[in-house]
């Protein structure tokens, strides 16, 4: 008579030492995963600038300069430096990252927020007339990295009262020269024609200052043109920089107060925001002393920050796209921010 033998099945020790070896190859596996993706989110942001960095040269070969970080109604015009249009950068090479719809609908004859001020003096509601173009989601401007940490956020627009904001990740480098907070927000009176626009940026991007390529004494290769300022880390998902809006914003998002369509190259890379005016104090009575105040490399919300660790990426003049590291030396990093002073660096001294 025949014996039926019976299938032996897993005891339940043996599924669970399976169990825990897939957990620990997970475990493995994972880190290499996110890298990888932060990998491809930070080769997106390289190719966002470089196109960014194309654009901008477009706009100088087409109109002789670049534009300036941010444009608007001079002192001559109305004696309140916060009187100003606001158009920046960004909204000026449109056309060339081929947003050529969204440029159309900015009227560049009134300002980009409401109840601004006109050159012929009329104030209104602008900010309904640009809503069409400044509600745009404009993806060469928004680093994956910085979208995808803010709680996967797919619109990258917010109505504050009456004026439209859209996203950035990206500011202009102005130097090392503080040339927009006390330019449009602190100086009036006896004070503002001699610091409303006066204050030259020593980058190639300022308020009210465009440049040409002949401008570049210190070579292209060697300059910053655009860098990362994304999310600080913690930051609601309400608050964000926006390019289509040349101020200085402070309590509507956030605690700090920060420059928008600029930055410099001053305080350290990924610094903490320090809710506080930069460098106040003597800062006041001499505003062009920015890098030689020690408080100046931690206010962060002046600066360039990432959330690719380490450090992170710039557009160059020569349209190259360098990783630059959050420990880069900092006579060598405000060198890269300055577009003719004669510093002389080699690739190795921030790379």
């Amino acid at each position: 008579m025949r014996r039926v033998s019976k299938a032996r099945g897993f005891t339940l020790i043996e599924l669970l030492v399976v169990i825990a070896i897939i957990g620990v190859l997970i475990a493995l596996l994972l880190p290499a995963v996110q890298a990888a993706r932060e990998a491809a989110r930070r080769a997106q942001c390289t190719n966002n600038l470089k196109q960014i960095g194309l654009a901008l040269h477009n706009y100088e070969s087409s109109n002789g300069a670049f534009p300036p970080a941010n444009w608007g109604r001079s002192i001559r015009d109305n004696p309140a430096c916060n009187s100003q249009a606001h158009h920046t950068w960004a909204d000026a090479i449109l056309p060339y990252l081929e947003q050529t719809s969204a440029y159309n609908a900015i009227n560049f004859q009134v300002p980009t927020y409401n109840g601004g001020v006109t050159s012929s003096g009329v104030t209104g509601n602008w900010g309904f007339v640009q809503a069409t173009a400044y509600t745009t989601r404009i993806d060469a401007f928004i680093c994956p990295s910085d979208l995808n940490l803010t709680e996967r956020r797919t619109v990258a627009t917010a109505m504050t009262g009456l004026n439209p904001y859209s996203q950035t990740s990206y500011a202009a480098v102005a130097g090392t020269i503080e040339c927009l907070y006390y330019g449009y927000w602190s100086y009036t009176g006896a004070n503002a024609l001699q610091y409303c626009e006066a204050i030259e940026p020593n980058g190639v991007f300022g308020k009210n200052y465009s440049y040409k390529i002949a401008d570049i004494l210190d070579g292209t290769s060697s300059t910053a043109f655009v860098g990362e300022t994304s999310h600080f880390k913690g930051e609601p998902v309400s608050v964000f920089s926006f390019w289509n809006r040349g101020a200085v914003f402070a309590g509507n998002i956030g605690t700090d107060v920060r420059p928008m369509s600029l930055a410099y190259t001053v305080p350290k890379i990924n610094s903490a925001a320090s809710g506080r005016a930069p460098a106040n104090g003597s800062y006041l009575t001499d505003p062009f002393q920015f890098p030689f105040y020690p408080q100046s490399q931690f206010e962060g919300e002046f600066g360039f920050r990432s959330f690719h660790p380490g450090g992170a990426n710039f557009v160059f003049g020569d349209g190259s796209v360098k990783f630059i590291k959050q420990t880069i030396n900092a006579q060598n990093y405000q060198a890269l921010g300055t577009k003719g002073l004669g510093e002389v660096l080699s690739s190795d001294s921030y790379q």
